[in-house]
């Protein structure tokens, strides 16, 4: 993609990612800012890391 910088693809959004069969969902916040065609954002997931199960490597 070629940068004419024509649209601007900044915006907030929030959503729930869900994670494989065993593990509970989990909402996420995302800031995304377009920075003449460069683009950089942040995902903060309100909910706690802790309260979800450690992955296991089995």
């Amino acid at each position: 993609m070629s940068g004419g910088g024509d649209h601007d693809l900044s915006g907030e959004s929030t959503g729930i990612y869900r994670y494989p069969a065993r593990y509970p969902p989990n909402s996420f916040e995302a800031s995304i800012r377009d920075s003449g065609g460069i683009i950089t954002g942040v995902i903060h997931q309100p909910a706690s890391s802790s309260s979800r199960p450690a992955c296991s490597t089995r």
